[in-house]
């Protein structure tokens, strides 16, 4: 790969996922993966005060990263990368290797989308996540509703379907985060991810389920699931915000094995949306992902196929 051999494997998905529990579980285990740090800074940690030159020199090699922002690469369109990304901290050093396998991250989509829009700080138009995503991805659309907390949660609804329905079309396999709470299913991932362990033999599954009830108090995949209830941000709300999206979303949700839990009042929609709609995605003619609704019959949303910035390019 360019730039040094390719990593072992990439977790992927959207920000607020689980991914840093996800590392957090694996570093336990031992296992050498980067989160959103460069691996200088989170290996010199790792090993400064008890670690050896050797152990430091093996850390730097990484097996493998569990990030959001890794998804794309982005040397060819150079898109502003979070300040938090050990990417854009290599400066000049632009880390550029590939990965030899993608795993798809996935959580249940309404509690990710909160956690993305509150605590990830997922802001309209600014914030350090808004300016990659809207360049690798059609962001830049006309905004359904007036006033910036509104215009933030849609963004925050069509960044999840773009980014997820990026991160599966590359992907060779899809885990759940909400599975990984389990000691053999977090096993199960390591093995699939080829992952190898500095500690030696594989780690035993009450090991396993021991680093992950230790993360549980400090670092939980659904910690910021109560914030639903804080805010507004519901199934509800976001079909009068964005039809389109929303009914692109619940065509995902159904894919990754997850209900939407909707309202009476919308039981029905994803029988309709099943009806009469397929989810389309593709790199459009200006090299950002777009995703539409593929119409059987006409649109639910008073006719309009699709988001209109969006390029009905061929799939």
């Amino acid at each position: 790969g360019r730039g040094g051999p390719p990593r072992k494997v990439l977790v992927t998905g959207t920000g607020r996922s689980g991914t840093s529990f996800l590392a957090k579980a694996l570093t336990a285990l031992e296992y050498h993966v980067d989160h959103d740090k460069r691996p200088e800074d989170w290996c010199r940690a790792k090993h400064e005060e008890n670690g050896s030159q050797a152990q430091y020199q093996a850390c730097l090699q990484a097996d493998g990263a569990v990030s959001w922002p890794h998804l794309f690469e982005n040397e060819e369109r150079q898109c502003p990368v979070p300040f938090y990304t050990w990417r854009r901290r290599l400066g000049r050093r632009f880390d550029d290797r590939r990965f030899k396998a993608v795993i798809q991250l996935l959580r249940s989509p309404l509690p990710a989308m909160v956690s993305r829009w509150n605590a990830g700080k997922f802001q309209l138009n600014g914030g350090p996540s808004y300016g990659l995503v809207s360049c690798q991805t059609a962001m830049d659309l006309p905004h359904h509703a007036a006033g910036k907390k509104d215009g933030a949660a849609a963004d925050t609804l069509r960044h999840w379907v773009l980014w997820q329905s990026f991160a599966e079309a590359v992907a060779d396999a899809q885990v759940r985060v909400e599975d990984t709470r389990e000691g053999a299913a977090l096993l199960e991932l390591v093995d699939r991810a080829g992952l190898t362990r500095s500690g030696g033999a594989a780690p035993s599954v009450a090991r396993a389920n021991e680093a992950i009830a230790v993360l549980g108090k400090k670092t939980n995949s659904d910690h910021t699931a109560k914030l639903a209830t804080n805010e507004t941000l519901t199934w509800g709300r976001l079909r009068r915000l964005d039809r389109p999206y929303y009914a692109l979303a619940l065509l995902m949700a159904r894919d990754y094995g997850y209900q939407a839990e909707l309202p009476a009042a919308q039981q029905a929609d994803l029988a309709t949306v099943e009806g009469v709609a397929t989810r389309r995605c593709t790199l459009a003619a200006d090299g950002k992902w777009a995703c539409w609704l593929g119409l059987r019959r006409p649109a639910l949303d008073g006719g309009h196929a699709a988001p209109r910035a969006i390029p009905r390019a061929s799939a």
